[in-house]
């Protein structure tokens, strides 16, 4: 399994394709409920550009929910995201109560 992290930061203006994730977040209150994308989401939105540095890191882990198997290669880019701050809160720790999902959805 291959996952790919990027460092955020955040900025004035939100992400417009993250903004497409968040949508589908707020419609997910708990595990194992789903919700399908209305639009479509342009994944190459979320990978460095061409004439941007591209620096990346890779190494081996595990996954961060059990069972935990360490049969993850991560890539991590150097590049960072930008996010809005309202964006950033919907992936943060303190949004996860009451069962709610905010894992990052891995659509790679």
């Amino acid at each position: 399994m291959t996952e790919r992290s990027f460092f955020d930061q955040v900025g004035d203006a939100p992400h417009e394709e993250f903004a497409k994730l968040c949508k589908l977040m707020d419609k997910i209150e708990f595990k194992d409920q789903k919700a399908a994308f209305n639009e479509p989401v342009d994944v190459r939105e979320f990978l460095p550009k061409e004439e941007d540095d591209d620096t990346f890191f890779t190494y081996d882990g595990s996954l961060t929910t059990p069972p935990l198997l360490e049969s993850v290669t991560w890539i991590v880019f150097q590049k960072t995201m930008r996010l809005s701050q309202d964006q950033v809160r919907k992936m943060s720790p303190n949004n996860c109560s009451k069962g709610r999902l905010t894992t990052f959805l891995s659509f790679f």
